[in-house]
């Protein structure tokens, strides 16, 4: 199919005879490989598949040998392996056929020898008197049949230098020798087939690249490997193999136009030929990614393999874990996983020639911070993209690849597919697969997504909350097209990340549209909204903006001055929305979330009160929106309400840093709180008077003695602060603070070794502690002295005015 102004079909012989070329192998290929220890089952696998085309008797092509003509000498820049395992078929079936004189004539014609390895003059000298004095098969079968006893029978034979011994290429021939002869030794009828002027069974198609102008950047692309057979030639070689396979029936025909000329292929010689050229371009770029920094190979191959998921995420029926098929490695577990079938090499080739790049690398149509394709593109060579990057560029694709949609659309898809993307949690496999199916259902209207979404359409899977922003904000811009920027910028920015809802509320949008049917009631009104939308978010964007900066948590302090904004978890938990550590903070306990539209439950009393907390920070004319820092700080200082629980948390930052993942509990209005270490009570916590005791006291000021916070598990035990130490008389003592329900505090001090029994104190320590109203209780719990109060000041003060009064 190959068109003869770019390249031309030959056998082996018809190189050398009818252009008279010699092969030569030039000095930066690698080794001769295929005849490796390691490599038997490729070789076996190639050589069947030979031995099956002699069997049918039909010519085959091996495919393209890409290479360049220099005086008479063609150097292969692709295709050298192939090309010494049909050297020495030849060699073989010559022998063996008893044609051994008519090959010497082919292969030594014009006074040279034809068939040369530059790599090293051992590998040339090996070849010639190979085929100038043979090897006698006959005589080994009647020694010996196996491997290793035919390396020794040839390295024995009077001809063998040595020296040779130290080339790999020479092994590796020896190796693949034995294979031939194990699969060939019957067929000396083969030799006719194969060394045929008229119809030759064995071809390939020489490609000139000289005449692409193109030889000396292919020669270094693909040569630049090393001298190793990489995974990645293994895995394109035999994918390559499997689409020849896939197509062989009902193939079509695929037009390629390359540098100013056309060629008709059949799939596999279209990938073939633009997988080394056309599309390593692309790769290439790239190549310093991953691995080694001169070639591409781990690159191609994770886009390979994500592309090649995609076509299965979408067309999967099956309970095949998605996790699994990223961990795929090989040509055989990608195959064995279905990934690779005719229709998602069809999907494949599709995205590869839709991918738009230059000199450059990837060419950027989007200006979209949150789907910036170059960047999404090497995340996947990195084998680094995680699912919502993963159903975007789903997304992108399957704009880019549909020829029938104009670039000029794709901005706006992008925009709302990113938005819808954004603010949906995408934590499961079914999530993958629904989503894929419903970027499919919105992809006929992607070329003009906005005018879609002014008809206030149904669609699938995606939060019902953002796809009604995406319709309000479509119907802003179909009013107004030229606040278009601004509505660009304000979901652009790190907060907000596409979802600006709450900004629509408080600038009267919402108030203004019908949402039912998707329209504006009042268009007069709108301009005074749209104001009021871009004042708001001015200011809106400032504010969090601030969370960057954010340190001792002056944000979470400053805000909680407005009133309490606290999101609930459960009954009795709260959240600071201060710490993302905790799990589904985006989802549960963010300034987001707080921030979300539930826009069948606009009025609903709990969230519109902490979206007004917000409201009147905005609405805050005393609030210099152009330091933040400084506004929330004044807030913190100026606040100065001591009866309220908020205070201390407002006061100091270290009762919030105590709730290391932002979470207190509380079951009587903040009477009492527990601040938890994680979200959940049998967890570390410390309780809050506990803290504030701790915090507000110089322990370091009695150094005698030794004092400890003590952090509990459970909801059954209780946070103290300890004192040890104390000795009176030769006895240990110790002392607690601790803090049970209701605000009933407690100061216990107890014998801390020994019996602790009433009459095993110290006689005069029981006379101060009776002194200071602190009297002995039996009670399990509380055994020792005690002394109890609901007023804190009060138990804080005992506490020091024992340690004021203990002599040691």
């Amino acid at each position: 199919m190959i068109s003869e102004s770019l390249g031309k079909k030959y056998s082996f012989c018809q190189l050398i005879e009818n252009n008279k070329y010699s092969i030569v192998i030039p000095l930066i290929q690698r080794d001769y490989v295929q005849g490796k220890q390691n490599k038997e089952d490729v070789r076996k696998e190639f050589l069947g598949k030979l031995h099956e085309y002699f069997e049918k008797g039909e010519n085959q092509d091996l495919d393209f040998v890409y290479g360049y003509t220099k005086e008479n000498e063609f150097i292969p820049l692709d295709g050298q392996q192939r090309l010494t395992t049909l050297f020495l078929l030849h060699t073989y079936l010559a022998h063996i056929s008893g044609n051994e004189e008519n090959w010497r004539q082919i292969i030594n014609s014009d006074n040279q020898f034809k068939f040369r390895y530059e790599v090293r003059r051992s590998s040339t000298e090996f070849c010639k008197n190979l085929t100038t004095y043979g090897i006698d098969f006959d005589q080994f079968e009647n020694q010996k049949t196996d491997a290793k006893s035919f390396e020794s029978y040839v390295q024995n034979l009077n001809w063998y230098k040595l020296s040779w011994n130290s080339d790999p290429t020479v092994c590796s021939m020896i190796n693949m020798l034995y294979e031939i002869h194990k699969m060939f030794k019957n067929n000396s009828d083969y030799y006719e087939l194969l060394f045929s002027k008229e119809k030759p069974v064995l071809t390939f198609l020489f490609l000139d690249l000289e005449n692409l102008k193109q030889g000396d950047e292919l020669y270094i692309k693909m040569n630049a490997r090393g001298k190793m057979l990489t995974p990645f030639e293994n895995f394109k070689a035999r994918f390559e193999e499997k689409i020849g396979v896939l197509f062989y029936d009902k193939d079509i025909v695929r037009n390629l136009d390359y540098s100013g000329k056309s060629i008709k292929l059949n799939t596999k010689e279209y990938f073939s030929f633009k997988i080394d050229s056309v599309w390593s371009n692309l790769f290439w770029h790239y190549r310093h990614l991953v691995g080694d920094p001169n070639n591409y190979d781990d690159e191609i191959f994770n886009f390979i393999k994500e592309i090649l998921l995609y076509h299965f995420i979408k067309n999967t029926n099956s309970n095949v874990l998605l996790d699994q098929v990223l961990k795929l490695e090989t040509f055989n577990q990608l195959n064995d996983f279905n990934l690779i079938t005719r229709e998602s090499i069809e999907y494949l080739i599709k995205v590869l020639d839709s991918l738009d790049f230059d000199n450059k690398g990837i060419k950027n149509y989007c200006s979209n911070k949150y789907f910036d394709e170059e960047k999404i593109f090497k995340l996947i060579l990195e084998h680094k993209i995680q699912n919502p990057d993963r159903v975007k560029y789903y997304a992108y694709l399957q704009y880019i690849s549909n020829e029938n949609l104009d670039k000029s659309g794709l901005q706006n898809w992008m925009r709302v597919v990113t938005n819808l993307v954004e603010n949906k949690i995408l934590n499961s496999q079914e999530m993958i697969i629904t989503a894929f199916q419903s970027i499919d259902d919105l992809l006929p209207y992607a070329e003009n997504i906005l005018e879609y979404l002014v008809k206030n359409p149904s669609i699938s899977f995606f939060e019902s909350n953002q796809i009604i922003e995406e319709k309000l904000k479509a119907q802003i811009i179909k009013v107004k097209p030229e606040f278009y920027d601004t509505l660009f910028e304000i979901e652009q920015s790190v907060f907000h990340a596409g979802q600006m809802g709450y900004l629509l509320e408080i600038s009267g949008v919402i108030d203004n549209t019908d949402l039912a049917t998707n329209t504006l009631i009042d268009i007069s009104l709108i301009d005074n909204n749209l104001n009021r939308l871009r004042n708001y978010s001015q200011k809106a964007i400032s504010l969090f903006s601030f969370l960057d900066k954010n340190e001792n948590f002056i944000f979470e302090r400053g805000i909680l001055t407005y009133g309490n904004y606290l999101l609930k978890k459960g009954e009795y938990q709260y959240n600071f929305c201060s710490s993302k550590k905790v799990a589904n903070y985006e989802r549960d306990y963010s300034w987001k979330k707080l921030l979300s539209l539930d826009f069948s439950r606009l009025n609903n009393e709990y969230w519109y009160r902490r979206r007004k907390i917000i409201f009147d920070v905005l609405d805050d004319n005393l609030f210099d929106f152009n330091n933040i820092r400084e506004s929330l700080t004044n807030k913190i200082s100026q606040y100065n309400d001591l009866s309220n629980w908020k205070y201390d948390f407002i006061k100091d930052h270290r009762y919030i840093d105590a709730c290391k993942q932002g979470f207190i509990y509380s079951t009587n209005k903040f009477k009492d709180i527990q601040l938890l270490n994680a979200s959940q009570m049998n967890h570390l916590r410390i309780d809050y008077h506990v803290l504030k005791f701790w915090i507000s006291t110089n322990f370091s000021k009695y150094d005698k003695f030794k004092h400890h916070l003590i952090y509990v598990k459970g909801s059954y035990e209780v946070p103290f602060i300890t004192t040890v130490g104390i000795i009176v008389k030769k006895k240990n003592y110790a002392m607690q603070f601790y803090n049970i329900e209701e605000n009933n505090f407690h100061i216990r001090f107890f014998k801390n070794k020994g019996y602790n029994r009433l009459e095993d104190y110290d006689d005069e320590l029981k006379v101060l502690l009776d002194k200071l109203n602190i009297k002995w209780n039996d009670d399990e719990y509380h055994k020792g002295f005690t002394f109890n109060s609901n007023n804190f000041s009060i138990l804080t003060k005992k506490y020091i005015e024992v340690l004021n009064n203990i002599n040691i």
